[in-house]
């Protein structure tokens, strides 16, 4: 961009640095037992915030002035963003969705290009006086720009864009692996991580048409760069906004849907340990363990001293259904009888959500209509209409 952008569009930048600060918070609240996510998550959002303050320091029209000034040493520091996003974003997606996922050479392969950025950056800008970098930094200009760098940001950009691609086809090869049973539900839980995906590429693709355009503006051509950028820009900013609107409303359980869904393997197919359902069906029936809201796969598995991937194996294929959906069955029959019982009458709907083990209102709304046909306001209603139209039968005999 030739001009510095208006103190407007600073702000939408720094608003995309809250969002993706905030994006953070709620997640990893959310995915608090599964550590690789978090630590993936965290690094994601400090490569997506980098990008629009790399932006704020080098076009910014309230930021540049006062950066060269003050904080020459931070130039082209942010610009690992670009280079970073799209592999922590892959490795965060992989831990969501396979809780057998592994860090392989070709996974640290894809941060190779930007050590190599790095240890050009070192020579070509660390490593002078201050004095210089300030000099530099004042003279410098689009057009006095060496060809070769807009080839260097249009590789960037084509392998960004890659990634993003590729983590599209992560996510579509997780859900076409989950039994049809369990889609719907699934995908549900795991739309926030959709919106993340398909947004991020949707920028990823505008920002490599920018980086092209670039490239073409040097062979003469005139093309729209810099609106083409600020759209880039605010698009970043949109994707952070719906993916933290969908989190506030409806709270995301993703640790307990991620780790029960694995690619299809030999150990999937190996006969059910009928030692397995009887020790669970005493933890439901007997221990119930389902009331406690902070249960997990692991926590179930540890308590019956069995691995996480047995007791996965066992609720998928002899219960046909996941982990999520096995527990909260039984908290929907624990608020059915709570319902029932006169002595938790001046309970409201949300004590009984949290006496049958639910943390959630929506996700408890939710499954109980889907399980029971109504809300469970309704359901309450019902019962209560039920019961009176007994007693008036009782009585008239």
């Amino acid at each position: 961009m030739e001009k510095v952008l208006f103190n407007f569009h600073d702000a939408v930048l720094l608003i995309t640095v809250g969002l993706c600060l905030i994006t953070a918070v709620s997640l990893v609240k959310s995915l608090h037992s599964n550590r690789f996510a978090v630590i993936a998550f965290v690094l994601f959002s400090i490569a997506s915030l980098a990008i629009p303050l790399d932006t704020l320091i080098n076009f910014g029209a309230a930021f540049r002035d006062f950066s060269i000034r003050n904080l020459p040493n931070w130039f082209y520091v942010f610009e690992l963003g670009f280079w970073l996003q799209g592999p922590f974003l892959l490795l965060f997606i992989r831990s969501v969705l396979y809780r057998e996922n592994r860090l392989t050479w070709l996974d640290a392969s894809l941060f190779v290009p930007y050590l190599l950025f790095l240890v050009h950056q070192i020579f070509a800008y660390y490593s002078l006086p201050s004095d210089t970098k300030v000099d530099m930094l004042k003279t410098h200009t689009i057009q006095g720009e060496s060809f070769s760098v807009f080839y260097i940001v249009f590789l960037r950009e084509t392998l960004r864009f890659c990634i993003f691609c590729y983590c599209i086809y992560q996510t579509r090869y997780y859900f076409s692996h989950v039994e049809k049973n369990q889609v719907s539900a699934v995908k549900n839980h795991l739309l926030w991580l959709e919106i993340l995906v398909y947004s991020l590429t949707v920028v990823a693709g505008v920002s490599l048409f920018n980086a092209a355009l670039i490239v073409l503006s040097f062979h003469g051509l005139q093309p729209p760069i810099e609106p083409i950028g600020l759209i880039g820009n605010y698009l970043h900013c949109l994707s952070f906004a719906a993916v933290l609107a969908f989190l506030n409303n409806r709270p995301v359980e993703a640790e307990k849907i991620s780790i029960n869904v694995h690619r299809k393997n030999k150990h999937m197919e190996a006969p059910i340990n009928n030692e397995h359902i009887d020790a669970l069906e005493q933890a439901m029936v007997k221990d119930k363990l389902y009331l406690e809201c902070d249960l997990t796969l692991e926590v179930l598995a540890s308590h019956l001293n069995i691995s996480s991937r047995s007791m996965s194996n066992v609720i998928n294929r002899h219960y046909h259904c996941n982990f999520f959906e096995y527990i909260n069955s039984y908290r929907i029959e624990e608020a059915k009888v709570l319902m029932k019982d006169e002595q938790f009458s001046d309970c409201t709907i949300l004590d009984i959500m949290y006496k049958a083990g639910f943390n959630s209102k929506a996700t408890f709304n939710a499954f109980f209509k889907k399980t029971v046909g109504m809300t469970p306001r309704q359901y309450r209603k019902s019962d209560l209409s039920n019961s009176t139209h007994l007693q008036e039968s009782h009585s008239a005999a």
